[in-house]
C-alpha cells in the first residue's frame, strides 16, 4: 500500500531555508520551523511508483488479469488523484490486463482544515 505522498513528484531536491517568519521560503508554516539551517525535499514519489509497480509484476503480477487498486483516507485521495498513471504502469507490466479499477474507498475529507500560524 502506498501513502498519499508516495506518488507526489519527480523534480529535483529544493532546498527550503527560514525566512525569519517561522516559514520556510514563506510556504511551509511554522509547524516545521524547528527544523534548523536548510532543509532539502526530495520528491521521487513517480520512480518509487514505477519501479514498485516492475517489482510487483516480477513477483508474479504480471500473470494477473483484474486488478482491483483500493484506497482508504490519504491514500483513497491519492488514488483519485492518480487513478490513470497507475492503469497506464499497469498496462505496461502487466500484458495480460483485461481489467483495471481504481475504488477509493474514502478519499474526500470534508472536516480536514489546514492551520497557517
Amino acid at each position: 500500500m502506498w501513502s498519499a505522498a508516495t506518488y507526489h513528484g519527480k523534480a529535483d531536491p529544493k532546498t527550503l531555508k527560514p525566512d525569519g517568519n517561522g516559514t520556510f521560503n514563506g510556504t511551509i508554516a511554522n509547524a516545521v520551523s524547528w527544523i534548523p539551517g536548510t532543509t532539502q525535499m526530495h520528491f521521487r514519489g513517480q520512480s518509487i511508483l514505477r519501479e514498485s509497480i516492475t517489482k510487483l509484476a516480477a513477483l508474479g503480477m504480471n500473470k494477473a488479469t483484474h486488478v482491483l487498486a483500493s484506497g482508504f483516507v490519504w491514500s483513497g485521495t491519492a488514488l483519485m488523484y492518480h487513478a490513470d498513471t497507475l492503469g497506464s504502469l499497469l498496462k505496461s507490466e502487466v500484458p495480460s490486463l483485461q481489467v483495471y479499477k481504481a475504488l477509493p474507498v474514502d478519499g474526500i475529507h470534508p472536516k480536514f482544515m489546514t492551520m497557517m500560524w
